[in-house]
């Protein structure tokens, strides 16, 4: 699991202020995969993140976040 406790988050936004505020890089495109994977399947935040690590769609390099975009199919 890249990160523990992410059911701590209740939103993409709120994920993305804390980690961009403490130095990461994340991509648009990962925070709309997310978005569009929480919407297909009726999944949290949590979920979604989880449900695209999973599928190995989500990966952590250093500090930057590295998003699979054939994850919006899923």
């Amino acid at each position: 699991m890249i990160i523990p406790n992410l059911g701590q988050y209740k939103s993409v936004g709120e994920w993305y202020d804390h980690f961009i505020t403490n130095g990461y890089a994340i991509p648009l495109s990962l925070c709309n995969g997310l978005t569009w994977v929480m919407k297909r399947h009726n999944f949290t935040f949590a979920q979604a993140f989880e449900f695209l690590e999973k599928n190995e769609k989500i990966i952590l390099a250093g500090r930057s976040f590295i998003y699979d975009m054939s994850g919006d199919g899923l």
